[in-house]
């Protein structure tokens, strides 16, 4: 198992040499890892982010909290990180 730039992949131990390998080893290695920065997409927009605020009772600075502002983001994420656990799926096949 070799890694580089984010990305793992299996390599035969031949290939390996005084702990490098080579690109081209590298391009035919076998894949142990997810493309995560081609699978994730973010559609939250800030009026998403704002209605979760809304709906907490946030409507000013002094109602502000780190927890309802997490809740906020994760509640407007929450449809993008369910895409992402099915691209996944979809490609690991």
């Amino acid at each position: 198992m070799v890694e580089w730039d984010h990305k793992r992949a299996y390599v035969p131990t031949e290939e390996v040499s005084n702990g490098k390998v080579s690109a081209d080893a590298l391009e035919a290695a076998v894949p142990d890892s997810l493309p995560w920065e081609e699978l994730i997409e973010i559609t939250v927009t800030p009026a998403m982010v704002a209605e979760g605020l809304y709906r907490r009772n946030i409507y000013k600075y002094s109602q502000l909290t780190h927890q309802a502002v997490r809740a906020a983001f994760y509640e407007a994420l929450s449809g993008d990180a369910t895409a992402l656990f099915a691209k996944a799926k979809e490609v690991s096949r």
